[in-house]
């Protein structure tokens, strides 16, 4: 029998729920600070160029603000009472974190295979 009266809602989550969450949360806010540390050195990164860094800036940084705002919007639809409701937040959380690793490997896949036979 599960011990389901320790919890406020008088649910628990699942151990792999919450580990999956927890490393949604991290890589999402280091993929955000990433994002928002690119968007901010930029125009340090390209002084010697002539075009305009604000589009390439005003990019990154929405970038992070998106990330941010449906990390936010996660932790708000996971905090219902209701078990629909719970599972949408539950699977906009896994969303976020396939996509945030399929960003990653695809970087280090262009890295290895235009960069490094350059």
């Amino acid at each position: 029998m599960r011990n389901q009266a320790s919890s406020p809602a008088g649910r628990r989550m699942p151990v792999t729920w919450t580990v999956a969450l927890s490393l949604d949360f991290v890589l999402t806010c280091v993929s955000a600070m990433v994002l928002a540390g690119i968007g901010l050195l930029m125009p340090a990164f390209t002084e010697d160029y002539d075009g305009s860094t604000a589009p390439w800036t005003a990019g990154f940084l929405t970038g992070a603000v998106i990330l941010l705002g449906s990390l936010a919007l996660s932790f708000v639809v996971l905090r219902s009472d209701k078990d629909g409701t719970r599972r949408i937040g539950l699977l906009l959380s896994l969303l976020r974190l396939g996509l945030i690793v399929f960003a990653a490997v695809g970087y280090v896949m262009y890295g290895v295979v235009v960069v490094e036979s350059s």
